[in-house]
């Protein structure tokens, strides 16, 4: 059973997830800071990704799980 952190976390990320337009997959959303315990538990159970530094503002914030697209 998810502890009640966790829960709070899939709470708030579950509202993130867009289907990938690539493929239809799950896409979650990209991070590129960890500050507090519920991102923390969304990195881990895969609900976001860990995200890059992209150049001209053109950063994607979703990648889908299934095929890796960024968008």
């Amino acid at each position: 059973m998810a502890s009640p952190d966790l829960d709070v976390g899939l709470q708030w990320w579950a509202q993130q997830v867009r289907e990938c337009p690539a493929c239809g997959g799950p896409g979650v959303r990209l991070v590129v800071e960890v500050t507090d315990q519920d991102t923390a538990s969304a990195l881990q159970n895969g609900l976001a990704c860990l995200g890059d530094c992209c150049i001209d503002g053109l950063a994607p914030d979703r990648e889908c799980r299934r095929c890796g697209h960024r968008f």
